[in-house]
C-alpha cells in the first residue's frame, strides 16, 4: 500500500489505496456538514415515526383481532396473508424497487416518461398477478386445506394481489421522483384506516368477513396511494417503444435480482426454523420466532428511510466521491440514533418480553438481547449494500445479501447445536460481523467503497457500549448490574445529545423558528 496525502484534524499523512483488501481507511474528503446530518436526521426521524405510528396501529388491530377472532382466525389472517405476499412477490417482478433508481437518476423533465414506463410495468405485473392467484387457488386451497373447497376464497383475494402491486408501483413514483412527505402522509393515513376498516367486518361477520376485510382494506390503501401519486403525476400508460425498451429490460433485470434475494431470504428463514424444529423444540422455534421478530420490528423504525429517502437519494449521484459522502454520512446518523436506542432497547428486554408476549417468553431474553449487536451490524451493512441497487448492479446487490443470508445461517446452526438459543444469539451477531467484513471487500472491489476511520471507531465504541451492558447485566450482583447497565445506557444517550449538538443543525433551526 503505498501512500498519497490524507488529512487528520491539523495531522497530514500519505495514504493510497492499492491493496484490494482496504476495507478502511482515513480519507480526506469535505467536511459534512451540519445541514447534512441535520436533514439525514430530520428526515429519519419523520419517516421512523410514521413507521412507528404504523407498527403501533398493527398491534392495536391485531390486538383486537385476537379478541374478535380468536387464535383460529389469526391463523387463517396469517395464511391468507402468507399466500398473497408469495404470490405478489413474484408477480411484480421487483419492478417497484428497481423502478425508484431510474425515476431518481434522470432529471425533472425524463421523469414523466420513467413514470409512465413504471405504471405501464407495473399494471401488466398485477394484472398477471391476479390471473396467477387465480390459477394456483385450487393449490394453494389443497396446500392449507387439504381440499379445493377454500379455492373460491383465493380467487377473490386475487383482487388484493391486484391492488397491491398496483399501490407498490404509486409508491415508487412518490418514491423515485422524492415526494418523501407524500409517503409519510400516506402511511400515517393508511394506517388509521387499516383499523376502522377492518373491525366492523370482524365484529358483525366474524370469520366470513376476512376476505372482504382485505379486499376493502387493499382497496382503501390503493385509493389513498394514488391520491397522492396521481396529484404530482396524472395517470399514464403506454407500450414501452423503442428508446424505453432497454430500460425496462434493465428494471426487470435489476428486479429479478431483488426477487431472488428475497427468495434467498425465505430460503434462509426456513432452514433455520426447520433445523429448530428437528433438532430442538417446537418451543426454541417460537423464542426464535419472538425475539427476532421484536428486534427487527423495533430497528426497522430508523431503517425506514432507507428504502424511501437514501435509495432515491443515491440513485441520484453521480461519481464514487459523492456516493462515499453520502452513504458515510448516512452511517454515520444511523449508528448515532440507533445505538442509544438499541441499548435502551437491551436494557428494558427482561420487562418488553413479559409485556409483549407474556412470563412463558422469558428464555427468549437472552437471545433477543445477543439479536442486538447484529441489528448494530447492519446499521452499516445495508447502506452499503444500497450502493449496488443504485447502481443498478443486481448481480452484486445478490451477492452481498445472499453472503448475510448464507453466513448468518450457519452462525445460528453452529451456535444453536453448541449452546442452545442464546448460541443461536451469539452465532447471528457473529456471523452479522463476518457479513460485514464480506460487504466491505465487495462494495471495495466493484465500487471502490471504503469505510472511513470515523466510521471504524464509532463502530467500536457502539459495539463496546452494548457488551459492557450485556456483561454488566449477566455477570454483576443485581444492585451493581442496574446501576452499571443504567450509568452505560446513559452514556450513550449523551453521546448522541453531543452528536445532536455539535454536529447538526437541528438546535440553530429550532432557535431560528423561535425566534420568528
Amino acid at each position: 500500500m503505498r501512500l498519497g496525502i490524507v488529512k487528520l484534524e491539523n495531522i497530514r499523512f500519505r495514504l493510497s489505496l492499492r491493496s484490494p483488501f482496504t476495507i478502511f481507511v482515513i480519507v480526506e474528503q469535505k467536511e459534512t456538514t451540519h445541514k447534512t446530518f441535520g436533514a439525514i436526521l430530520r428526515l429519519t426521524g419523520m419517516l421512523g415515526s410514521v413507521h412507528g405510528f404504523g407498527i403501533l396501529s398493527s398491534l392495536v388491530r391485531n390486538k383486537l383481532t385476537a379478541v374478535l377472532l380468536g387464535p383460529a382466525g389469526m391463523g387463517l389472517i396469517s395464511l391468507y396473508n402468507t399466500a398473497l405476499k408469495l404470490v405478489s412477490d413474484i408477480s411484480n417482478l421487483g419492478i417497484p424497487t428497481s423502478s425508484v433508481k431510474c425515476m431518481a437518476e434522470v432529471d425533472t423533465g425524463r421523469q414523466k416518461e420513467i413514470v409512465r414506463l413504471t405504471r405501464s410495468l407495473t399494471l401488466f405485473t398485477a394484472v398477471a398477478g391476479m390471473l396467477l392467484m387465480c390459477l394456483c387457488a385450487p393449490l394453494l386451497s389443497r396446500a392449507y386445506f387439504g381440499e379445493e373447497g377454500q379455492s373460491g376464497a383465493f380467487v377473490a383475494l386475487s383482487v388484493v394481489v391486484l391492488l397491491s402491486i398496483f399501490s407498490a408501483g404509486e409508491i415508487a413514483v412518490l418514491k423515485g421522483t422524492g415526494f418523501v412527505r407524500a409517503i409519510a402522509h400516506q402511511g400515517v393515513i393508511a394506517s388509521v384506516g387499516a383499523v376502522l376498516i377492518v373491525l366492523p367486518f370482524y365484529y358483525y361477520r366474524g370469520v366470513e368477513g376476512i376476505v372482504p376485510a382485505l379486499i376493502t382494506l387493499q382497496f382503501f390503501v390503493a385509493v389513498v396511494v394514488s391520491c397522492f401519486s396521481m396529484r404530482k403525476f396524472p395517470y399514464r400508460i403506454g407500450i414501452p417503444d423503442k428508446a424505453h425498451y432497454h430500460r425496462a429490460r434493465a428494471m426487470v433485470r435489476v428486479g429479478l435480482a431483488f426477487l431472488l434475494t428475497g427468495a434467498v431470504s425465505s430460503a434462509f428463514e426456513f432452514s433455520v426454523r426447520s433445523y429448530m424444529m428437528n433438532f430442538g423444540s417446537l418451543a426454541d422455534v417460537g423464542f426464535y420466532n419472538s425475539g427476532y421478530f421484536i428486534v427487527t420490528t423495533y430497528a426497522a423504525v430508523f431503517f425506514a428511510g432507507l428504502d424511501s429517502d437514501f435509495y432515491p437519494q443515491l440513485s441520484s449521484v453521480k461519481g464514487n466521491a459523492g456516493t462515499s459522502a453520502l452513504v458515510n454520512a448516512r452511517i454515520i446518523v444511523t449508528l448515532q440514533l440507533l445505538s442509544p436506542m438499541l441499548l435502551l432497547f437491551m436494557a428494558a428486554m427482561p420487562l418488553i418480553i413479559p409485556l409483549v408476549y407474556s412470563e412463558r417468553f422469558l428464555p427468549a431474553v437472552g437471545y433477543s438481547q445477543l439479536v442486538v449487536l447484529s441489528v448494530l451490524f447492519r446499521g452499516v451493512t445495508l447502506p452499503l449494500e444500497y450502493i449496488a441497487l443504485a447502481r443498478g448492479r443486481g448481480f452484486v446487490y445478490f451477492l452481498t445479501e445472499g453472503c448475510y443470508s448464507v453466513l448468518t445461517l450457519v452462525g445460528v446452526v453452529v451456535g444453536y447445536y453448541f449452546y442452545g438459543l442464546n448460541g443461536a444469539g451469539w452465532g447471528m451477531a457473529v456471523a452479522s460481523a463476518f457479513s460485514l467484513l464480506a460487504d466491505c471487500l465487495i462494495v471495495r472491489h466493484y465500487f471502490g467503497y471504503v469505510l472511513t476511520f470515523e466510521i471504524v471507531r464509532l463502530l467500536a465504541e457502539c459495539l463496546l457500549l452494548h457488551v459492557s451492558v450485556l456483561a454488566a447485566m449477566w455477570l454483576l450482583p443485581a444492585g451493581w448490574s442496574v446501576g452499571v447497565t443504567v450509568a452505560l445506557v446513559a452514556a450513550g444517550l449523551w453521546r448522541l445529545w453531543l452528536f445532536v449538538r455539535n454536529r447538526t443543525d437541528l438546535l440553530k433551526r429550532k432557535k431560528q423558528k423561535k425566534d420568528e
